[in-house]
């Protein structure tokens, strides 16, 4: 009976244990997907913007080569 107790005893550290590991990860896992998403948006509105704005560094308008 001693051991069982003991055991149960153990076994609930363990399983805390796995819990909170589980939501660690979880919680990296969110702010990784957060991060990313939020980049993926940057990226989108600089890309959008340097489209309606065909500018080089020296504030001109650029020249589109066709070929």
């Amino acid at each position: 009976m001693e051991i069982a107790l003991r055991s149960a005893g153990n076994n609930g550290a363990a399983d805390f244990e796995r819990v909170l590991t589980s939501m660690v990860e979880s919680s990296v896992l969110h702010t990784v997907l957060v991060a990313a998403k939020s980049l993926l948006r940057l990226l989108a509105l600089t890309e959008m913007g340097s489209l309606s704005h065909e500018t080089n560094t020296l504030g001109t308008e650029a020249e589109v080569m066709t070929g």
